[in-house]
Order: C-alpha cells, then sequence, then structure tokens
C-alpha cells in the first residue's frame, strides 16, 4: 500500500474555523424548533440481510487487515462473541448518537430517509479475479448548503481523543472505509464527522479525498484472500507481498 499521507487526504475542520456542516447543525439547535420526539433504534441483532447476497463479502472496515488476518476471519467457525458490560453501553451509546444525528438532518432535509443506514454491495474485478466489498453508510447523499452533496460517516470517541484529533492508524482506517464508500457510490465528496461522546458534545469535521492508490491494493489483496478461500489454500502474507514485487 502507497505510504499514508494525512497532510494529502485530510482537511481537519472546526466549527467556526472552516466546517460546512457542523454550523447548519448548530444553527437547527439554536433555533430550537424540533418534533415532539426523536425515535432512535439501538439495535440488539445484525440486520437480517437478503438470501441471494454473494456469501463472502469483505467490510470496507476490513480494510487494514493482513491476507492471514483476513483468510482466518472468514473460514474459521465463529465462537459467540462475548460483549462486556461496560462495552455493550460504550456500543449502545454510539448507536444513539449516529440516530441523533441522523435525525436531526433529516429534519433539516438535508438528507432522505433512504440514504441512511444505506448497506451497498460492490463486486470488485482485479487481475487476480474477483470479490466483493460491502458496507453500512451513514448518511449518502447529504445536501450541504453551498457545498453540494456529501457521504457523510459518524465516529463517535471520548474526549481525549477527541481533543488530540484523528491519527496514525485509526485516522487510516477511518480513511480507508469512508474512500471505499465513496469508491462503490460515486460519491466525489465525503467527510468523517467525529462525535465527542463526552460534554461538551462537539464535533468535528474531516473531508476525505478518494485516493486510488490507497484503495486499489486493498483490492487487490481481497481478490487475492478471495481466490484462496474458493480454492481451499490457506492465504500467506509473505506469498502474497512477494507476488507484488
Amino acid at each position: 500500500m502507497a505510504k499514508f499521507n494525512s497532510g494529502k487526504l485530510l482537511k481537519t475542520l472546526t466549527s467556526g474555523q472552516g466546517a460546512i456542516l457542523t454550523p447548519h447543525i448548530d444553527a437547527y439547535q439554536e433555533r430550537g424548533k424540533f418534533p415532539p420526539k426523536w425515535e432512535i433504534d439501538i439495535l440488539n441483532e445484525k440486520p437480517k440481510r437478503a438470501d441471494n447476497l454473494p456469501i463472502l463479502r469483505f467490510r470496507a472496515t476490513d480494510a487494514l487487515l493482513t491476507p492471514e488476518e483476513l483468510f482466518e476471519k472468514y473460514t474459521k467457525e465463529k465462537e459467540p462473541e462475548t460483549i462486556s458490560a461496560a462495552m455493550r453501553r460504550t456500543l449502545d451509546c454510539g448507536n444513539m448518537w449516529h440516530g441523533y444525528f441522523q435525525n436531526i438532518l433529516l429534519d433539516m432535509g438535508l438528507v432522505k430517509e433512504g440514504n441512511i443506514e444505506k448497506y451497498v454491495i460492490q463486486k470488485i474485478v482485479t487481475k487476480r479475479g474477483y470479490c466483493y466489498g460491502s458496507g453500512q453508510i451513514d448518511l449518502f447523499d447529504v445536501e450541504i448548503p453551498g457545498h453540494g452533496n456529501w457521504l457523510v460517516d459518524f465516529k463517535s470517541m471520548n474526549k481525549l481523543k477527541f481533543d488530540q484529533g484523528l491519527s496514525g492508524d485509526l485516522l487510516l482506517q477511518y480513511t480507508l472505509q469512508v474512500s471505499l464508500y465513496m469508491d462503490w457510490t460515486g460519491a466525489e465528496k465525503g467527510m468523517i464527522l467525529a462525535v465527542c461522546k463526552d460534554s461538551p458534545h462537539n464535533l468535528r469535521e474531516y473531508q476525505v479525498q478518494l485516493d486510488r492508490s490507497l484503495v486499489d491494493p486493498i483490492y487487490d489483496k481481497w481478490s487475492y484472500v478471495a481466490q484462496c478461500i474458493r480454492a481451499n489454500l490457506p492465504a500467506d502474507n509473505e506469498e502474497y507481498a512477494r507476488s507484488l514485487r
């Protein structure tokens, strides 16, 4: 994968200093004219997908996994996942923030209901063969006045991480996830909207630019692993690395 250049891919935007969506959310909330109540779904089960979908579908969140990690994830029988009470609350809190802002943007008329939690599947063809990518987009086609239409992905985080700002592998992971969504949907503009879960609940915007030098190597890796799985042959990190030389 090409070297990650955060300065090239992301421009950090904060409210009052170049943010383009947050000011509209702030103005809406300051006006204080809301529906009688917000209805927010916090799912305890994963949504059921159609039976005719491809069985092997890599997820956008798999972007940084090695070939061996991908092979193990999609071939080995999974044991029931144990989630601690604290982690359950953390996950539910994140889902609450997603639903909260989705409701707000829907009431503001900036997004249509059919473009909220939009599930996408993309067939990917490379020189190695084919594979499928999939993911659930938080908000697609958000019309920001004066700035066009945007794909928006929420990331809720504690105050320490929010104040530090996204960096390193976490920044790369989130950037790749949004980049894949943009490539699959044809969206020209993408944004990570960071939400501080602790008081004060500030927002920070990160604009994402689609970079093929980062996306295409993911497709190559996925198609390699998909071919290994179909042939019932283990994926090997060293073998894959040699194939790139």
